[in-house]
Formats: C-alpha cells, sequence, structure tokens
C-alpha cells in the first residue's frame, strides 16, 4: 500500500537562516544549502540522523544522508523519520525518486516542501528497510574511508615536499622539466553520461569516463579555459581537448606538488583573456623553479610515489563501489535482489 513520505516522518521542513558572516571554509559543523555544504561553522541547529533535500539552487532536489551535528539552511528541507521506519533507507528511497522533477517553473529553481512530502510511496517494513540501508551504508563507508585515506596521504606528501623544497632558489624553469602529452581529440561532451574502464579527465571539477586510455604513467592534467585546475593520476587515462595534459621523467609528482603550493598564482599570473580566459601554455613554461638534483628527486619519489599508487588505486576502486551501489540500490528498492543474499 502507497503513503504519503511525510505520514513516515516525525519532520519534514527547512532549516532556519544563518547570516553569512557565521559561515567560513573552517568550523566544527557543516552548513547545509540548497546544494549541499556551503561551508562551516561553530554553531549548529540539527543533531541526530536525517536525510537532506536540496530546496533551492542548480542541484534542486538532490538527497544526502546526514548523522552528526549541522546548521540546516532555510534551503535545506530536513528529513527525519518515524520510530517504524529507518531514515537511512527513506534516504536512498528518495533519492530515486528524482525530486528534481518536481521544482517549480521560476527563474530561481525550487522545491515545494508541501508536494514532495505528499508524494506517496510504498516501503518494507522496518527490519527490511535497516537490513537494505546496513547494506549501502557499508558500500559508502568503504567509499569515505578510501577517500580519508587518499587526503592524509595526500596531505602528508605534500607536507614532504614544503619540508624538503619549498624554500629553494630557482634554478631552471617549468618548461625544462616537462614533457606535453598528444592532444586529445574527445570533447566533454562526448563523455558525459559514457561509462567506461578508464578515468577521463576535464577542465573542471569533474571526472568522467572512457572507454580507452591516451596516456598511461605519472600524468598531470590542467585546465585550460575557465579557472585554473591541475589534477593528478597514475595510471591509463583519457582527457578532454580542453585539458593540457603534460608529465616528466621523474618530476611529475614534484611538479604537481608546485602547482599545489602556487594554485591562486596560477590562475591570476597564467590565465588571460577578455572573455573566458585560457591558460597561457607559453607563459607557464617560462616560470622559474628549483629543479631538484638526481639524488633528491630519488629520495623523494622514493617516498611519495607509493603513496600516489595508493590513492590512485583506491580512486580505482571507488569507481568500482560507486558502480555497484548504483546498480544495487534500486533492485534491492524494488526486491529484485533478496536482501539476505547479499553480503557487503
Amino acid at each position: 500500500m502507497k503513503v504519503t513520505l511525510k505520514s513516515l516522518c516525525t519532520r519534514f521542513s527547512s532549516g532556519d537562516r544563518i547570516d553569512s558572516k557565521k559561515i567560513s571554509e573552517k568550523g566544527k559543523y557543516p552548513v547545509f544549502g540548497g546544494n549541499g555544504i556551503r561551508g562551516y561553522s561553530d554553531i549548529y541547529n540539527f543533531n541526530g540522523r536525517c536525510a537532506i533535500i536540496g530546496r533551492q539552487g542548480a542541484n534542486c532536489g538532490n538527497v544526502k544522508y546526514f548523522d552528526g551535528k549541522a546548521y540546516m539552511t532555510e534551503h535545506a528541507v530536513v528529513v527525519e523519520s518515524n520510530n517504524t521506519n529507518d531514515i537511512g533507507y527513506l534516504s536512498c528511497k528518495m533519492k530515486l525518486m528524482d525530486l528534481g522533477k518536481y521544482q517549480g517553473q521560476s527563474a530561481q529553481p525550487g522545491l515545494s516542501v508541501k508536494i514532495i512530502s505528499e508524494l506517496k510511496v510504498e516501503v518494507p517494513n522496518l527490519e527490511t528497510q535497516q537490513k537494505i540501508w546496513n547494506i549501502i551504508d557499508k558500500l559508502n563507508g568503504k567509499i569515505e574511508n578510501n577517500c580519508k585515506i587518499n587526503n592524509n596521504l595526500e596531505e602528508l606528501a605534500y607536507t614532504m615536499y614544503l619540508h624538503d623544497f619549498a624554500n629553494k632558489i630557482p634554478n631552471g624553469c617549468i618548461g625544462d622539466i616537462i614533457l606535453e602529452n598528444k592532444k586529445s581529440a574527445i570533447k566533454v561532451g562526448e563523455a558525459k553520461d559514457k561509462k567506461g574502464e578508464y578515468p577521463f579527465f576535464t577542465s573542471g571539477d569533474s571526472i568522467l569516463e572512457w572507454n580507452d586510455f591516451l596516456v598511461n604513467g605519472r600524468n598531470l592534467f590542467l585546465n585550460t579555459g575557465g579557472n585554473a585546475g591541475v589534477k593528478f593520476y597514475v595510471g591509463k587515462a583519457m582527457y578532454s581537448t580542453d585539458t593540457w595534459c603534460i608529465t616528466t621523467e621523474k618530476y611529475s609528482d614534484y611538479l604537481y606538488f608546485y602547482f599545489k603550493l602556487i594554485n591562486k598564482d596560477l590562475d591570476r599570473k597564467f590565465f588571460h583573456g577578455s572573455g573566458l580566459k585560457h591558460l597561457q601554455k607559453p607563459l607557464l613554461k617560462q616560470e622559474q623553479i628549483y629543479i631538484p638534483s638526481e639524488d633528491e628527486i630519488n629520495k623523494f619519489n622514493s617516498k611519495v610515489q607509493s603513496m600516489f599508487d595508493t590513492i590512485s588505486s583506491n580512486t580505482l576502486e571507488n569507481k568500482k563501489l560507486i558502480e555497484l551501489k548504483a546498480f544495487l540500490l534500486p533492485m534491492l528498492m524494488n526486491g529484485q535482489i533478496n536482501v539476505d543474499d547479499i553480503e557487503i
């Protein structure tokens, strides 16, 4: 029997306004808005388990499970289940419902809390809900753990770089050590919604997929349009036509951390243009840097390269875990797979 979403919940309402001055890049608690985390604050207005629905913004209708303390703004709809339903399960259920399609037809995309709370769904008993959520939560936990390991490894490697090289006097330029890989002929639009074995790097935050690779090894992928950005990956990969892929014989890991160190200057010094700014490659190649000696780079690589090998391995594992979750979730929800037959 189908019932309304609100009948399964004790709360289905938006959060509260918060002064933008109370939001910063660092703080004790995440601040959730219509598109996810807006920043952090030292105050919170929620503590517990819930689903968060983005009520306004570009990602209107997105659903996220949350457990802990946070500040929920007026653009975030907070959903808490009653004691006969599990909010983890309900967050998955709502995610599959594509709530964004219920947004109002106005200049600013927005959801009506009343409309989405009265949508009807069919749900299994609490025990089955908890079993399904347990499977999804374990997958989420593995993905999150890999991300934490990757972040910790990169920060450790960056600390090593700063310790060894941050104050060295330049003795060469970037053009002395880089090797430019072949320009890709694949546009970003061709890779959207495409599934493939290899990561597809773009001049943006997103990393898509492709069914073939153009490079294999330790490569850097630089944005060439819009804003500065550099990604580093070890292994087989593809990239878009507007992405500059470079490598070096033995300085790739080192160069990635150099770009991380001058990240703000990358945008200011090397991206020019009257409209959309573009990376000025000749200018970047002339940038003066310190080039480590043979002994220095060998010692640095012996410490750092294994870390990036692990990061790339974890990234590939997360890709497979995300695909497994996307495959299992709808079938668990509609009963195509017996929840007792799944072991994670």
